[in-house]
């Protein structure tokens, strides 16, 4: 039996690690998965962030191929959720949502920008689609978002 050297059991590994990191980034998820969403006549499977860490990324750094129909952002209860536009790079319109699933707000955003944009409430989500979707397809303050991702408020509250 023949044994190797420390020197280069340490390459072997660090190869190895090296190639399993590349592995993990190149197959890192963008956000937790999908969601289809309907706002009156408007309908889209956007990516969703329902965890901490996929809500803090939202679309930030992702190239406009990605970003696709958007994201639907949705926390456990109410809260307030100021957004901005850091490393995001295409504008955006944001629409703020209640525990009832009511939009309370349509925003336009713009990419890079380091501005809040504040919900007028606390919310239990938000929506952010590439700029203009939302007045393209007849979205407004007042309609009902419905989707199988959001819980109804009796289920949270148990």
């Amino acid at each position: 039996m023949k044994i190797k050297k420390p020197k280069t059991l340490l390459a072997g590994a660090c190869a190895g690690l090296l190639l399993a990191t590349m592995a993990a980034v190149s197959s890192s998820k963008f956000g937790d998965g999908h969601c289809d969403v309907e706002i009156g006549g408007y309908a889209a499977s956007l990516a969703l962030a329902a965890t901490p860490n996929a809500r803090l990324n939202g679309l930030s750094n992702q190239s406009a191929d990605k970003i696709g129909s958007g994201m639907i952002f949705i926390w456990p209860e109410s809260t307030w959720a100021p957004v901005w536009m850091k490393d995001t790079e295409i504008d955006l319109s944001v629409a703020f949502f209640d525990s009832d699933r009511r939009i309370t707000s349509i925003q336009k955003m713009d990419a890079h920008s380091e501005q809040f944009h504040y919900p007028p409430s606390e919310v239990l989500g938000m929506i952010e689609v590439p700029a203009g979707d939302f007045e393209r397809n007849g979205v407004a303050v007042g309609d009902q978002v419905v989707s199988q991702c959001i819980m109804s408020k009796e289920a949270r509250t148990q």
